[in-house]
């Protein structure tokens, strides 16, 4: 792949995360635990939220190099097959998320915070990637691919609040232990990704 093209990917997916913290910090004062207690009630702050911790520490390294390696495989009738699939499944997880009764940072009250946009077409740009990865890649190295699954396995209790909601503060929620639709996207997650390197 080429190298300014990997390297503006990576700009793309860095910038939208910092957006996310400017909008949060300065727009939705949804930042710290403090201005989330000014503003609303206890709640899940950016400087808290596991999927954003995720999102910069997993998210953002994996697809860029999968975008490097892998990348030059992916036609434009790939793209046009899988792009309206990963979007889909984007939108229908930030319209749920958007459900949450807990204040959080990204989604909350039946709509998508100003953070939550840049969220949004952050985790729109990495599915497409993950799908294309799994879905339209002939030629992957099996270190690599299992490499790869680990990872997002990691992520995914992250991502769906499992992992801060039992380690976090006592003042961060905990509602995603008990929220079924969160351990459905995170079993479901784990599901897919074993049947992906069983079939390998």
């Amino acid at each position: 792949m080429n190298p300014a093209i990997v390297l503006g990917f990576g700009m793309i997916m860095v910038s939208l995360v910092i957006l996310e913290g400017i909008l949060s910090y300065k727009k939705d004062k949804m930042f710290f635990t403090k201005q989330m207690r000014e503003r609303y009630v206890e709640g899940r702050p950016f400087v808290g939220h596991a999927a954003m911790w995720s999102d910069i520490l997993f998210i953002v390294p994996l697809t860029i190099t999968i975008v490097a390696f892998y990348g030059s495989q992916w036609s434009r009738q790939d793209l046009i097959k899988w792009f309206p699939v990963a979007w889909a499944v984007n939108t229908i997880l930030h319209w749920l998320w958007s459900r949450n009764k807990v204040p959080d940072c990204l989604a909350w009250g039946g709509r998508l915070m100003y953070a939550g946009w840049p969220h949004y077409f952050f985790q729109g740009i990495g599915l497409n990637v993950i799908v294309l990865f799994y879905l339209a890649t002939g030629h992957i190295n099996q270190n690599f691919l299992i490499t790869v699954s680990l990872l997002l396995a990691v992520h995914l209790p992250f991502g769906t609040h499992l992992v801060f909601s039992y380690f976090g503060p006592d003042c961060w929620p905990k509602d995603a232990l008990h929220d079924p639709f969160q351990w459905g996207v995170c079993i479901g997650g784990w599901i897919a990704l074993f049947i992906r390197c069983w079939s390998f």
